[in-house]
């Protein structure tokens, strides 16, 4: 993922000013947050997660450019990798906070694939922090936010490996 990402960037500039570079930061923050929480996991030989914070905060400051000049496409995003960063600091309520903020400004702004993503981390977060009651609500609009955006791979992909979170709109009719 660091490669890839190195790579986008050394092109940014043939696009900058377009709506790929937003995009960009976008994904490439919350690509970095969360190498920065399977570190342990992977051997990331060059950067330890203080780097990728940092990493994240050149993108945040970018997005959040964007995000004054034009918030109804923007805050949103930004709320996101917020979320994800106080999610990797461990500040569960300010993340909280942020996740709600991010799912709600993606749906007041009609982009219901990042309203469904925001939904989907705000569930991987609460599922992490042994709240699954909490966890499932978010899978749940997440999944009606992916079927609504016709994204029949990533539905399928969620009943697989969130069964105990779907369940309840799962559970064929009797």
């Amino acid at each position: 993922a660091l490669d890839y990402i190195a790579q986008a960037n050394q092109y940014l500039m043939a696009v900058a000013g377009t709506i790929h570079t937003p995009v960009f930061h976008f994904y490439a923050g919350l690509t970095y947050l969360a190498i920065c929480s399977t570190q342990s996991e992977i051997k990331v030989e060059t950067l330890n997660s203080t780097s990728l914070l940092a990493l994240v905060e050149t993108h945040q400051t970018t997005l959040a450019q964007w995000a004054h000049h034009a918030p109804m496409n923007h805050q949103h995003k930004l709320d996101l990798v917020e979320a994800e960063k106080f999610r990797v600091l461990g500040k569960k309520y300010e993340a909280g906070d942020c996740y709600d903020r991010a799912i709600a400004g993606a749906k007041e702004k009609e982009y219901i694939h990042e309203e469904a993503l925001a939904n989907e981390l705000a569930a991987k977060f609460y599922l992490a922090w042994g709240k699954e009651k909490i966890a499932a609500g978010y899978m749940q609009e997440a999944y009606y936010c992916y079927a609504r955006w016709g994204a029949k791979a990533k539905i399928a992909d969620l009943e697989q490996r969130y069964p105990q979170l779907l369940g309840a709109i799962l559970q064929p009719a009797n």
